[in-house]
């Protein structure tokens, strides 16, 4: 034999699983957020590394000054193409004579919820890539 709830708990479950259900799709939201800009942090670290490397290559640096300067500008020219206009900004370092030097930073797309990328740093991603001059004598 089976007890009726008492009529004073009757839809005690319903708010509760309402509850649940709206903190656990907040969450999932979040995640999902995150996740995408930790992906955004990782691809633009691995596109400014390739950018570097490829201008700190041998057959640029035996080129001369004008093909690293090309190399420099169609690098950041792929970069803007791939990451949009106006979100990147594209920084080499020409001071090291042994080393390229080359610092991204993005603007990403969207906000996070209730402004956490303010609080979390994720505002601008920022990398930096040094790679040694490759010049075989």
């Amino acid at each position: 034999m089976t007890e009726r709830a008492p009529r004073r708990e009757r839809g005690v479950g319903v708010l509760s699983s309402t509850f649940g259900l709206a903190f656990f799709l907040g969450f999932l939201l979040f995640a999902t957020q995150l996740t995408l800009r930790l992906y955004t942090s990782s691809t633009l670290a691995a596109d400014a590394y390739r950018a570097a490397r490829l201008v700190a290559g041998d057959g640029v640096q035996r080129a001369g000054p004008a093909a690293v300067q090309a190399a420099m500008g169609s690098e950041e020219a792929r970069l803007a193409r791939r990451y949009g206009p106006g979100r990147l900004r594209v920084t080499w370092d020409a001071t090291d004579a042994t080393d390229v030097v080359l610092t991204v930073s993005l603007r990403p797309d969207g906000e996070l919820v209730g402004g956490l990328d303010r609080i979390l740093g994720f505002t601008t991603i920022t990398r930096t890539a040094r790679v040694h001059r490759e010049v075989v004598p």
